[in-house]
């Protein structure tokens, strides 16, 4: 399948006139995701394990798209395009081989689903610069906010500082499993360790 780089004013008309047809999928960490991303997009920050097995080549599409309404419309073919996007990359044929977004377009144009596959040029910093109004951001608390702002930019730093990574990137204990772990976070830890039994893929 063709893939196509796009630039940001492309993409804005998209999202002006295609919205609801058009999937964007964040390639960035999911903490620079977090913190500030174009709006309607989705995370597909993966697994470093899956990264590193998948050599560059396409992986089960849970892992790309990790939002089962996203992976539902995309196979109902109710998608008509999809754009990926890192940090800054300029064109998707400089991309790493390696790179969760070559990962992302690689699986992507492996599907049948007859949508169309893009690239941002120039990645999230430079349309987060030329259109700041479609991007969404974490509030950033000046040092004279108020006590609630403070204690809401605190629950924030809480949640995204550190390391903080989806459940299924997490390090589980040797003991088990936690009795508090959701059916989703069960299901995306077997669908990781089944795909690492299953070897590299072509």
């Amino acid at each position: 399948m063709k893939i196509s780089s796009i630039d940001c004013r492309r993409l804005k008309k998209i999202i002006r006139k295609e919205g609801s047809s058009c999937l964007i999928v964040d390639c960035r960490p999911y903490f620079s995701f977090s913190t500030s991303n174009i709006k309607g997009s989705v995370n597909a920050n993966l697994n470093s394990v899956v990264v590193r097995r998948s050599r560059g080549g396409p992986v089960p599409l849970q892992f790309v798209i990790p939002d089962e309404r996203a992976q539902h419309r995309l196979r109902e073919g109710s998608i008509s395009a999809v754009v990926a996007l890192d940090d800054r990359t300029s064109h998707w044929q400089k991309l790493k081989k390696d790179s969760v977004a070559q990962i992302v377009i690689n699986t992507l144009s492996h599907l049948a689903s007859g949508a169309k596959i893009c690239f941002l040029k120039g990645g999230y910093e430079n349309f987060n610069s030329q259109y700041p109004e479609l991007c969404t951001e974490l509030k950033a608390i000046a040092q004279d906010g108020t006590e609630n702002d403070k204690i809401l930019c605190s629950s924030h730093c809480d949640k995204f500082a550190g390391n903080h990574k989806p459940d299924y990137d997490q390090v589980w204990k040797r003991e088990g499993l936690h009795e508090s772990c959701s059916l989703p976070t069960l299901s995306v830890f077997f669908m990781t360790f089944f795909f690492l039994l299953a070897g590299p893929m072509l």
